[in-house]
């Protein structure tokens, strides 16, 4: 299932990323961006839970949740 969003890229990261499209690399945004994001989350998983882990006992210590 795809879900449509929208985004708003500095002008910069566009051309690179139009580059790598024209380069060859990607067959579009859509391919690029699903590519990079898969990538993303396969790479940086473990610090994310580690982070979300972390702030969830520091706002248990510091009663947030009460």
């Amino acid at each position: 299932m795809n879900s449509k969003i929208e985004i708003f890229l500095p002008s910069q990261l566009l051309s690179k990323a139009q580059k790598l499209i024209n380069d060859g690399l990607f067959k579009d945004l859509n391919d690029f961006f699903e590519t990079a994001g898969n990538y993303y989350l396969e790479r940086h998983a473990d610090e994310m839970w580690e982070a979300y882990v972390e702030h969830e006992i520091k706002a248990g210590l510091h009663a947030e949740y009460i």
